[in-house]
This record gives C-alpha cells, sequence and structure tokens, in this order.
C-alpha cells in the first residue's frame, strides 16, 4: 500500500493536474483560481493547505467560516462555496472575499445592501443550474418545482437577464458564473 501523501505534495499534483489542463486548452495556468473547499475539514489542515501555497479557501456554510476563518492567515481568498439563506448575508459580507453561489436575485439584493453599508464590493459569481434538475426561481424565491428541490440556482435561460440585474447591484461585483451539473 503506497503512502498517504502530504498536504503539500496533495497541493502540488492538482497544480501540475491544471497546468497540464492549462496547456491543453492554450491557457496560462496561473490564470486558474484553484480553491480548497474545507467543508468538514479541521483548520489544521487548511492551515497546511496554505502553507503549501493555497492562496483560496472555500466553505460550504457560514457558521463553519466562523470558526475556521479567524485562523487562516491573511492574504488566503475566502469563498462561500455553498448556498446562502438571505439572513445570513451580512455574516457573509463580513467572512467572505467572493460568494460563488449567488443563485436568485433576493440573495444578490441582501449581499448588495450589505456590502454597501459596509462600504466594500464584494465578488460574486452567479450560480447556474445546468443539470436540468429542479430549481429555485431566481426572482422571488417560490420554488417552480412542486416538491423535492434538489440544484440551487439561476435557469440557463435567464443567465443573461439575472446577470444584468446583479451587474446594477451597488457593492457587488459579478466576476462570472459557477456552474452545478449532475455527474
Amino acid at each position: 500500500m503506497a503512502p498517504e501523501l502530504s498536504i503539500a505534495e496533495r497541493v502540488a499534483q492538482v497544480r501540475e493536474r491544471i497546468a497540464r489542463a492549462a496547456a491543453r486548452a492554450g491557457r496560462r495556468a496561473e490564470d486558474i483560481c484553484l480553491v480548497g473547499v474545507a467543508k468538514s475539514i479541521p483548520v489544521s489542515r487548511v492551515l497546511a493547505a496554505a502553507d503549501a501555497g493555497l492562496t483560496d479557501v472555500g466553505e460550504n456554510y457560514v457558521q463553519e467560516a466562523e470558526a475556521k476563518f479567524p485562523h487562516v492567515p491573511a492574504g488566503v481568498r475566502r469563498h462561500l462555496v455553498g448556498t446562502l439563506q438571505t439572513n445570513k448575508a451580512a455574516a457573509a459580507v463580513a467572512l467572505f472575499d467572493c460568494v460563488q453561489s449567488v443563485d436568485r436575485l433576493r440573495v444578490a439584493h441582501a449581499l448588495s445592501r450589505r456590502a454597501t453599508a459596509a462600504g466594500r464590493t464584494l465578488s460574486v459569481l452567479m450560480q447556474v443550474n445546468t443539470s436540468e434538475e429542479p430549481t429555485r426561481s431566481t426572482s422571488s424565491g417560490s420554488s417552480r418545482a412542486s416538491r423535492g428541490t434538489t440544484k440551487h440556482g439561476v435557469a440557463p435561460e435567464q443567465v443573461v437577464t439575472v446577470a444584468e440585474q446583479i451587474s446594477a447591484l451597488p457593492g457587488l461585483r459579478l466576476e462570472g458564473l459557477m456552474c452545478v451539473h449532475a455527474f
């Protein structure tokens, strides 16, 4: 049985894979952002990844970020990659540099209000549901599916309209899309 790789070795392996994929695509590896997701990972491992050169850390839950992020070194960019409830927008603005899961306008408006009040601009990604599974509506937060909502995100046919609306909100900088697809 092969010995388990250290976190530094794992980070290096992932960076090598990114470099090979970037070369195949005619892109520069340094233009690709590697975000290590820390969901259920002890803070000691997150710190080891930062020591290994990981510059971006993602967390699924605001509560977990509140516990971990005070220990993460300055300069490490913090991402929310999980679904955000509007009542946690203030905490999200205080904790994260980027919210990758803006899945409806109601969340975008809540983040905009809180970021503006805090005097900052928050990077966001609009989450798009490309899985063709039922999703929540992007405007009112009501469900398009009658039951069993499994995926969140803006429907592909609404991307341009919703992106224009998010881009117009103060305190937010729409940097791109985050797509969710079934495997």
